[in-house]
Order: structure tokens, then C-alpha cells, then sequence
């Protein structure tokens, strides 16, 4: 067994490189050591810093803003105070199942809306699809209550508490469509557009189900990603945060992404499966090394592994449970491009790993 496997491997503070003028040394807490340790470039005065940029599906909001403020803050203090050359890299994820759904369902959206529908038609749409909704919701709080009353775990339990506190808060809003449709049951409203745009999100989810696999204009994905990257590098720029020196996309790296998984499976620690998909096998992975190095005592929960594989994954010819896509076959509906597996994307782990050419 090579050294690490099964276990946290030996962390070794890298030399200082020649030439390298004396400085007060910043510390940086390091998650292997849980200790602080000297922060020391690999390259003298020069740091390279990738960030990982947003998920373009929607408007940024308060968790971006405090996150790339911080980013923005330190990389200043580097450069200011302690005099290093940074070298900022950014990627921005423009394909991804939250993309592809919230794109297919405004589309959709627009489509209803144009159409002009008579009220009772909004009522008659909205009420059926909250009724599907409630539904899956019961089903869903049932499981994880049950799982969290079996689990004897305190951090799985944890877990899966805070996973059932996401799912009651985020159903709030499903009833909040409900208060509304109710309220134009009552008459008291009686504008279909007023009431589209209260329950829009439930019509949307509707025609999505109805009609999403007949959406095929990749245009429609690629616009709506671009729009809203746009919306984020204003907002960042409003906040003041530098922009990087460098900003990349998923979707001009699909020849390189695919590469990097052919190199995984040929090394033995993936798998495609019949279907077009291949996942990482992480138990081939830590028979030969230490998995899950920058936060090695984490549990991933149920909730997490959910986040990172998409709502439209199906999880078919997983070998193990936690094991996670890195190709994705796609669906009628779904942009594709091409591969050794079929017509496809990369999966979300995947897309911030392979090293881009323009970052060098």
C-alpha cells in the first residue's frame, strides 16, 4: 500500500526557493495539519491563485458578495503588504444542471407567458403542480426523519438535521405559491400575469416536466449563462473586487476535460458506465492513497452529494454510493458534446481540474 493509503499522509513543508528576498512570512492554516504553517510560493515571488468562480444560473446574492470581498481583501494584502506578484485565475462554471433547468424553464416560462393564458388556466396549472410538489415534500421529510431517528452517528446526524432544515426552508417557498393561488381561488387576485408572477416558479416546474426533453437550441443554455456572468462581473465590480488576471469557462476546455478523464480511467480509478457516464471510483482511489486530503475528517452528507451530482443525474451503474460523476450522458433537453462515451458533460467535481493553457 503505497504511503498515506488509508490513512493522513505526511505533510512536509516545501523549501524555500533560491533567491527569494526575506520578507515578513504570512501563515496560512493548513487543513491536513490543522495548524497554522509559513506560507511559501513554489515559484519565489510569484503566486498563482485559482479561484473558483460562480455557477452562472442565476443572480449572485449575499454569499458571493462575501466571498469574492475576501478573496479580493487578501489577494490586496499580498500584493501591498507582503509584495508578492499574484497571478489570478478564475473559472467560471457555464454548464451545469442548475444552468440547464433554470434556462429550459424561463425559456418555457416565456413561452406560457407570451401565450397569454386566462386565469383559470394559471389556477388550474399552478394547483396541479403544487399538489405534485407537496407530495415529493412529505415523501422526502419522512425518509430523512426516519434515517435521522436510525442514525447513531453524531456528525451523520447532524447532517441529515441540517439536511431536513434546507428541505423545509426551501418548501416555505412552494407555500408561499400556494398563499397565492389560493388568494386568486378567492378572487382576490384577478390578473393572470399578476399571478404568473407569483407562482411562476411552480408553472415553470410544470411545462419543464411537460416539455423540457423538446428544448434543443443550445443557444438557449449558452445565452442564458452568458447573461447572467455578465450580471455577476457588474455586481463584482460595484463591490469594488478586482476582476483576474485570467477568466476561463467550462465550455471552452471540453476537449482538455475529456482528455483528463480518459487519463483518470486508464490510471484505474474510474469507470464509464453503460449508459455514457463515468464516475470516479473512490475506493480504487484509497487503496492506493489518502482521500479527501483538504478536509479529511468532513462526512459527506446526503444533501451534499445530491448538490454536487445535479437534479438531473440518475445515478445508473454506480458501482458505490459516494462515488461521483465525472461525465455526464446527456438527455433530450440537455446540451452535449461529444466524447469516447457518447454525447455529454462534464460533471461538476470535474470542471475546475483540468490546468487550462491561458493560465500559464
Amino acid at each position: 500500500m503505497a504511503e498515506g493509503a488509508g490513512s493522513i499522509p505526511r505533510w512536509v513543508a516545501p523549501p524555500a526557493p533560491e533567491g527569494a528576498r526575506p520578507r515578513m512570512t504570512p501563515m496560512v492554516s493548513n487543513t491536513l495539519t490543522d495548524k497554522k504553517v509559513e506560507f511559501v510560493p513554489k515559484d519565489g515571488n510569484t503566486v498563482r491563485w485559482y479561484i473558483c468562480g460562480p455557477t452562472v444560473y442565476d443572480s449572485s446574492h449575499l454569499g458571493h458578495a462575501r466571498t469574492y470581498v475576501a478573496f479580493d481583501v487578501i489577494r490586496r494584502i499580498l500584493e501591498s503588504f507582503f509584495g508578492y506578484d499574484i497571478f489570478c485565475v478564475m473559472n467560471v462554471t457555464d454548464v451545469d444542471d442548475k444552468i440547464i433547468l433554470r434556462a429550459r424553464r424561463n425559456y418555457l416560462l416565456k413561452q406560457y407567458r407570451d401565450g397569454a393564458p386566462a386565469l383559470a388556466q394559471v389556477i388550474a396549472d399552478g394547483s396541479a403542480e403544487l399538489a405534485q410538489a407537496q407530495v415529493k415534500f412529505e415523501a422526502k421529510k419522512t425518509a430523512l426523519e426516519a434515517k435521522i431517528a436510525a442514525e447513531t452517528r453524531s456528525g451523520q446526524k447532524k447532517g441529515l438535521e441540517e439536511e431536513l432544515h434546507g428541505l423545509v426552508y426551501k418548501h416555505r417557498l412552494v407555500e408561499a405559491q400556494g398563499a397565492a393561488l389560493a388568494a386568486a381561488q378567492a378572487g382576490e387576485i384577478t390578473d393572470a400575469s399578476a399571478l404568473l408572477d407569483k407562482v411562476g416558479d411552480l408553472i415553470a416546474s410544470k411545462l419543464d416536466g411537460e416539455k423540457g426533453a423538446g428544448v434543443r437550441d443550445q443557444e438557449i443554455f449558452r445565452g442564458h449563462a452568458a447573461y447572467y456572468e455578465q450580471e455577476y462581473l457588474e455586481d463584482m465590480k460595484a463591490l469594488g473586487v478586482r476582476p483576474p488576471d485570467v477568466m476561463t469557462r467550462v465550455t471552452e476546455f471540453m476537449p482538455e476535460i475529456v482528455k483528463y478523464i480518459e487519463t483518470i480511467i486508464a490510471n484505474g480509478f474510474a469507470y464509464a458506465t453503460t449508459s455514457g457516464d463515468v464516475y470516479f471510483d473512490i475506493r480504487a482511489f484509497q487503496k492506493e492513497h489518502a482521500y479527501r486530503k483538504l478536509s479529511y475528517a468532513a462526512a459527506t452528507t446526503a444533501e451534499q452529494l445530491a448538490e454536487g451530482e445535479g437534479a438531473l443525474s440518475t445515478g445508473d451503474g454506480k458501482k458505490h454510493e459516494n462515488d461521483f460523476a465525472l461525465w455526464k450522458a446527456s438527455k433530450p433537453g440537455e446540451p452535449a458534446w461529444d466524447s469516447p462515451w457518447g454525447g455529454g458533460r462534464p460533471g461538476w467535481h470535474i470542471e475546475c481540474s483540468v490546468r487550462t493553457p491561458s493560465a500559464e
